[in-house]
This record gives C-alpha cells, structure tokens and sequence, in this order.
C-alpha cells in the first residue's frame, strides 16, 4: 500500500480542475484570449518553478558574462552560408554571430522552417 501511494503521488500530483475563470485567476495575463479557453489544470506541487524569475535572473546573469540582448527587434531570417548559421537578418539589419540559439519558444518553427528544420512544436492555444 506505501509503494502504491508513492507511486501514484509522484507521477500523479495533486490538481485543481479550472474552468476558464479559475484559469485566468491563476495566470491573468490569461484574460484576452479568455473566450478561447476551455479549462486547465493547476499542480502546485509539480515543482516547474517560477518561469518568469528564472528568465528574469537569466538574463541578468548573461548580461554579467557579456551577452547583448537587443530587445524591440524583430527577427527576419538566419543568413546561412555553406550549411552554417552565421548571422541573424533583423530590421534593423544583420547581426554576425559564432553561435545561434533558437529559443523563440513556439516561434522557433518558423524561424527555422525555412531552412529544413522541423520542430515538433506547436501552440496549445489556437
């Protein structure tokens, strides 16, 4: 019965069934595409942490190692020559880079589409 307990409460946490409403009470930024949710599940036990305090420290520790973050710009395309990523094409021009990290969450696909890449990724809201 103690292994069947520890069982179940790892793999199955403890949940709260939302509906809409309960959804964008948990997470208000939520509230203009209120008409497109159906419900959810809260797990305050799942351990994922918060999201934006982790990027946000992230970020700042990045920032401490040199990286240049050029928010406000929108992103066009990756210049590839001879099979390598060697720049990224924005409006306001072309940035040279060594190394490129697609981390656009589900925006990433498209970037990298065009080129033969195909992520298995898609928007859990339509």
């Amino acid at each position: 019965t103690q292994s069947f307990f520890f069982f179940f409460f790892f793999f199955f946490p403890p949940y709260e069934v939302l509906d809409p409403d309960g959804c964008i009470r948990v997470e208000p930024a939520l509230r203009h595409v209120r008409d497109k949710i159906v419900g959810g599940l809260l797990t305050p036990k799942d351990e994922t942490g918060d999201c934006f305090k982790f990027t946000n420290a992230l970020a700042a520790k990045a920032v401490e190692l040199g990286v240049h973050f050029q928010y406000g710009t929108t992103i066009k395309g990756l210049d590839v020559q001879g099979g390598q990523a060697r720049g990224v094409i924005t409006d306001g021009g072309r940035v040279d880079a060594d190394s490129i990290v697609a981390a656009l969450g589900s925006y990433s696909p498209l970037l990298l589409k065009p080129l033969g890449i195909r992520l298995p990724m898609y928007s859990a809201l339509i």
